[in-house]
């Protein structure tokens, strides 16, 4: 008996409730769960405000596959001795929280939106944000092979690339909503 009550819950049952959590609040804000434009893409690459955060996968994607690998070097040199599958749900749980936090009315102001503005912020479809939780996912899974100075080396790189190309990234955001750019 004792042997039973040691045996650690499945994992893939509390993905899926952390999932479905995602979405129904999401869904409980508003958020439309495709693109209003007609179709939803696997792939937008182009700036396009009535197509930003809208598909399943576009430029900030990368964004999300570095947050994960950063969370996952985060939670892993604060919790060293835990086992991996426990550090990917933290991942998990914090990757939705942001993204339900994200697409609150407050933080997308927060952000700004004008439509005349390639960069233009109008918050994430569900489909965009369930896909942005599967970069994050991947992100950990790469970093839980990588060393952290490649970890470190490849979130800079992301940052600068998407900085570069597309004029938008964390730092550029942060600089944004404190009004310094």
């Amino acid at each position: 008996m004792s042997s039973l009550m040691r045996t650690p819950p499945p994992v893939l049952p509390a993905v899926a409730v952390i999932l479905v959590l995602q979405t129904a609040l999401l869904l409980l804000v508003g958020r439309n769960f495709g693109c209003d434009c007609g179709g939803t893409r696997l792939w937008q690459g182009s700036m396009d405000p009535a197509h930003n955060s809208q598909h399943l996968s576009d430029p900030y994607s990368f964004l999300h596959l570095g947050f994960g690998m950063a969370l996952l070097a985060f939670f892993s040199a604060i919790r060293p001795h835990w086992r991996r599958r426990h550090l990917a749900l933290l991942v998990l749980v914090s990757s939705a929280i942001w993204e339900v936090m994200e697409n609150q009315p407050v933080i997308i102001a927060l952000f700004g939106y004008d439509a005349g503005d390639p960069l233009a912020y109008d918050g994430d479809s569900i489909v965009n944000s369930l896909g942005d939780t599967g970069f994050t996912m991947i992100g950990a899974l790469i970093a839980l092979g990588l060393p952290l100075w490649a970890i470190v080396a490849v979130v800079a790189a992301i940052e600068l690339t998407l900085s570069v190309t597309i004029g938008d990234g964390y730092v550029i955001a942060l600089l944004r909503a404190i009004g310094l750019l």
